[in-house]
Formats: structure tokens, C-alpha cells, sequence
């Protein structure tokens, strides 16, 4: 079972991937562009840990949480929990539907890249960690909804 706090860090990672994906040298140029295409709206880390940290009371409990930040953590500028830069890309002022297709889209990327051939060691390992959390489009659909 995905705990709310896991779901956040995996959106987080999905995130900074897709970034990794974007700087890389062995992806091919189609890819570059569906993955640039999904960064103008996927939303940046900040905006992540807002949503995690104003998400409201639901009947079916928090769909995110925050991080617990420990105090090594806030120590470490280097850490992704307490990062405040976005997206490498500018972000395009998105509407709650344009952020969950972005959510969306990117998790079914990562589903269709984990196993390519054009992917490094590195990378598989990398997709493999974000799709053990990230939610599932019918997650995303819903909670955009709220």
C-alpha cells in the first residue's frame, strides 16, 4: 500500500527523471520533445510539497503528504525534500486539468520507457523507483477533480 507521503516523493522524482531524461545524451530526439512537452505543465517540486502540505480532509484520507524532513535533511542543501528549485524548464501557467494530463501522461511515459533499449543502467534504475509510488491515471483523474 502507497503511503500519502510516498505518492508525493514519487510525483517529486517523476519530476526531476523527466529533467535527467531531458539532459540526456543517449535519448533520442522524439523523446526529448514528448518529455519537454510534459514538463511545460508538470508541476515543480515547490508545487508539489504546497499541494502535500494544504491537501484537504477526505473521506478516503490525504492522497498526498508531506515528507518528514529530518534534521540531517534540512541540513542538506543537496536533498530533493528540501530543494525549492523548479522544473529546468519554465513552466507554463496550467490549469488544475493541464497539471493532472502533465501527471497523467508522464506516468504512462514511464511505464512505455522502464525496459528500452536507449535507456542506461542508471536510468532503468531510476524509472523503477518513480513507478513505485507514482499513481495511476485513474488516481490522477480523480484527485484533480477535488
Amino acid at each position: 500500500m502507497t503511503m500519502p507521503s510516498e505518492r508525493t516523493r514519487a510525483l517529486q522524482w517523476g519530476g526531476e527523471f523527466l529533467n535527467e531524461l531531458l539532459a540526456a545524451d543517449n535519448i533520442g530526439s522524439d523523446l526529448k520533445v514528448e518529455v519537454a512537452s510534459i514538463l511545460m505543465h508538470y508541476p515543480s517540486e515547490g508545487q508539489i510539497r504546497d499541494w502535500a502540505a494544504s491537501w484537504p480532509e477526505h473521506p478516503f484520507g490525504p492522497w498526498l503528504a508531506p515528507e518528514e524532513v529530518t534534521i540531517k535533511d534540512k541540513a542538506d542543501p543537496m536533498n530533493p525534500a528540501v530543494d525549492q528549485a523548479s522544473n529546468s524548464l519554465k513552466a507554463f501557467p496550467a490549469t488544475p486539468s493541464d497539471r493532472a494530463r502533465a501527471l497523467r501522461l508522464a506516468g504512462e511515459l514511464f511505464i512505455r520507457i522502464r525496459s528500452g533499449p536507449s535507456l542506461n543502467v542508471e536510468q532503468k534504475r531510476s524509472v523503477l523507483y518513480v513507478l513505485r509510488h507514482y499513481p495511476g491515471a485513474s488516481d490522477i483523474e480523480f484527485y484533480a477533480l477535488i
